[in-house]
């Protein structure tokens, strides 16, 4: 850099600026939860060297009892911080039930097939969903078992709809 003064003297100087790369990081989508499925896990993921949660939590994975505001705040090395927030909304899910008298699943948890039974031959649609409300998976059932096989999905938790034309039964099932 170099800078002249009033009396037409002139100086020379270096500056050396520093621009340090931010973190990031993502607390997961919002998520409708129905109540009788807390405690639920969410991970936040990041690339900053410490995080903490605005639980006080410090760790990527919280355990969520209750809708609420959470927000994850991860600082990098060099000082810099970046911050993300997700919602948790419940839902009473009063139309939804896990227990049907037509319709049952095994095994559960499972770590490849899951068969889906009915007391009746029936017809009716299968949709697993991931708890961000994606369908994963679907098949059809026509008469009073099917087999599915849920080898590719990740470990967790998931949700199983079937539905024909009289009811729709909903199972959460675990993917080990």
């Amino acid at each position: 850099m170099t800078f002249t003064d009033e009396n037409n003297c002139v100086g020379k100087d270096t500056l050396i600026f520093t621009v340090n790369n931010s973190p990031n990081v993502n607390a997961g989508l919002d998520l409708t939860v129905c109540e009788y499925d807390f405690p639920i896990t969410v991970n936040a993921t990041g690339n900053g060297s410490t995080i903490l949660w605005n639980t006080g939590a410090t760790t990527p994975f919280i355990t969520v009892t209750q809708a609420g505001t959470y927000t994850v705040t991860t600082t990098a090395s060099n000082g810099c911080q970046a911050t993300d927030t997700m919602e948790v909304f419940t839902d009473e899910c009063a139309s939804l039930t896990e227990e049907s008298i037509a319709f049952s699943v095994y095994p559960n948890p499972t770590s490849e097939m899951l068969t889906i039974t009915s007391t009746l031959n029936t017809e009716a649609s299968i949709f697993v969903y991931n708890l961000e409300g994606k369908i994963v998976q679907q098949a059809s059932i026509l008469g009073n078992e099917k087999q599915i096989n849920l080898a590719d999905l990740s470990s967790g938790t998931y949700l199983l709809k079937v539905t024909n034309a009289l009811q729709s039964s909903i199972f959460r099932i675990i993917k080990l």
